[in-house]
């Protein structure tokens, strides 16, 4: 975890409270929780808080008699796909099915207006926990005080129905899961799980702030750094840092030439022979290999201009054909890889070359 940072802002996690009338209770541990997170001495000062549900007891949502109650909620409060997580509630319920003025894509009515919260911040890129209550449903509890006394039993066991219905979707035919949920079996057993959970979520945020800050203050000190630097170095040098940084130019590193002799082939041709070891990283397939030799450092005026045919190699021999001149012979080499258009992509250093004839 990214250790205290006094000036950093705290993180703000907005979450919307989703589930149907049977997990009012759970509802509200959610909202202790949650509460009561920004207060625990890992978290205090570094993060805040905001829920949003229809039933919000310091902010009930008006519910307009012109509409359906989930109009209202996206009317008059916030959609889930507006927060940064979603948290929903099952037991034994699945809720009021909606109109077909909510259809789902594929024309479909929704068995609830929780599953269209699920969807909707599925919809909208954000995080989804679902936590399932796995007591018996309330309908089955002998002496239930919830439902009353007028319970009507098919009503209850078609929503549980159904329910389980929506709960098979979280599966493939072929059993695999396709999503995640958490049971609980009693409030106080949500109240640890989701504490948990909330506090790995608050976590993770926290520390991608604490990159986002450092990856920002890492750029402004690199642009620091060149900004220096450019004062310093020539245009040229300047320029190759910025297209090797930027425009992702190959590596190339040469070693220093153990010997260089000037030599005559079978027909007589004088050529110059070294002895090479090199390597060219991060290359393009259509990068080519050039060794350029040449008599001042500035390469001003090539003497060999010879394709390489392999990025990398080892004492590998190299022969080039060589104008008559004085022996020995005091130069300089350098590898230039060129792209497909033979435009320049990248020099190595130079290394100087002490040319003699060759030892008989």
């Amino acid at each position: 975890m990214a250790s205290p940072n006094s000036d950093l802002d705290p993180v703000h996690v907005t979450v919307f409270l989703a589930s149907p009338s049977d997990t009012t209770d759970a509802r509200a541990v959610a909202r202790q929780v949650l509460l009561e997170l920004p207060q625990t001495p890992a978290f205090r000062g570094r993060v805040t808080t905001e829920m949003f549900s229809y039933d919000d007891p310091l902010a009930p949502l008006p519910l307009s008699a012109n509409i359906n109650p989930q109009q209202s909620v996206v009317r008059y409060g916030r959609r889930p796909r507006d927060c940064d997580l979603t948290l929903i509630f099952l037991w034994s319920r699945m809720g009021t099915p909606l109109t077909e003025a909510e259809a789902k894509p594929d024309g479909s009515r929704y068995r609830s207006g929780t599953e269209w919260e699920l969807d909707d911040a599925v919809s909208g890129g954000k995080e989804v926990f679902v936590y399932l209550c796995d007591a018996p449903p309330a309908f089955e509890q002998e002496g239930s005080s919830r439902l009353g006394a007028a319970l009507d039993l098919a009503a209850e066991r078609e929503q549980y129905g159904r329910l389980q219905q929506f709960l098979a979707t979280f599966r493939g035919r072929d059993g695999a899961a396709r999503g995640g949920l958490t049971t609980y079996r009693d409030l106080v057993g949500l109240r640890q799980v989701l504490a948990q959970h909330m506090s790995v979520v608050v976590r993770r945020r926290i520390e991608e702030q604490q990159r986002t800050i450092d990856v920002q203050r890492a750029r402004q000190a690199t642009t620091r750094i060149l900004a220096w630097a450019g004062g310093a170095m020539s245009v040229t040098a300047a320029v190759v840092i910025f297209n090797a940084r930027v425009h992702d130019r190959p590596l190339v590193r040469l070693d220093p030439v153990p010997y260089c002799d000037l030599v005559g082939p079978p027909d007589n041709a004088p050529a110059v022979h070294l002895n090479l070891t090199y390597d060219v990283a991060h290359n393009r397939a259509t990068d080519k290999v050039y060794a350029e030799i040449a008599s001042r450092p500035d390469f001003g005026e090539l003497i060999v201009h010879k394709q390489l045919f392999a990025h990398s190699d080892r004492d590998q021999n190299f022969y080039a054909p060589w104008p008559n001149s004085d022996r020995p012979w005091h130069g300089w080499l350098r590898l230039a890889v060129r792209d497909a258009e033979e435009e320049l992509r990248q020099i190595s250093k130079p290394v100087p070359l002490n040319c003699g004839p060759s030892v008989p």
